[in-house]
């Protein structure tokens, strides 16, 4: 009788805990803006040459720490070689998939005392950028390259706050690493050191600093009671 007793406590133990660890779930989407430069042989200065971006962003957490994000976005690459005496200025459209790290429990919760609706973040990722000509001042004849196109990689920092349940305002700053020394879309600068197979960090950056507001558009809502152990 003992042995009974002591298993379906157990067992209720390890229930309410799996309860009491339910995530509000939500899908979250929402339009960012903001500004982006570009860093590479035609700028070593940061923002300079600055364009606009503007675009969207889906995001999934997994718990109140975690979330995956998916973003997709237009601006542009621009900037002047005074060695070459070359200025181009081209639109781009970029698409990411990234992982967020918020460090403190961020989440809107009655039942977790720990629970924060404001948290900085970091953030990693991959994607691809695609560049098209747009137009091409030179003072020398050259011939221009096809459009760039590169893999880049994604690292940035950023804030969270909860103005509501289901709204949220997002202020980023990432920086992409192109695998690729092409972004310029202009052959004089396309490796003009010749340094890309001994030096990856020769090839593009491009930045972008974005401000987004999201909405939650489905949710799943947690019942639990006992808030001490939700979030963990």
């Amino acid at each position: 009788m003992i042995r009974k007793l002591i298993f379906w406590m157990g067992l209720l133990g390890v229930t309410q805990l799996a309860y009491c660890q339910d995530f509000e779930h939500t899908i979250e989407i929402g339009p960012l803006a903001g500004t982006s430069f570009y860093l590479g042989d035609a700028n070593q200065k940061l923002f300079a040459y600055n364009r606009s971006v503007i675009g969207g962003l889906v995001r999934y957490p997994l718990n109140n720490r975690l979330a995956l994000k998916s973003a997709l976005s237009f601006s542009g690459i621009k900037g002047y070689s005074d060695t070459y005496q070359v200025a181009f200025n081209h639109n781009y459209l970029f698409a990411t998939i990234q992982g967020e790290f918020n460090f403190f429990p961020y989440e809107q919760s009655e039942y977790n005392i720990e629970s924060s609706i404001v948290t900085p973040y970091i953030l990693g990722g991959v994607g691809f950028i695609a560049c098209s000509r747009q137009k091409k001042n030179a003072t020398i004849l050259s011939e221009p390259i096809s459009p760039a196109r590169a893999v880049v990689l994604s690292c940035g920092v950023g804030g969270k706050l909860k103005l509501s349940s289901r709204l949220d305002l997002n202020l980023e700053w990432t920086i992409n690493k192109a695998l690729s020394d092409r972004l310029e879309g202009v052959a004089e600068l396309n490796n003009p050191y010749l340094l890309n197979q001994n030096m990856s960090f020769n090839n593009d950056f491009y930045s972008t600093l974005t401000i987004a507001v999201t909405f939650a558009i489905y949710t799943q809502k947690c019942e639990c009671r006992s808030g001490f152990l939700k979030g963990y």
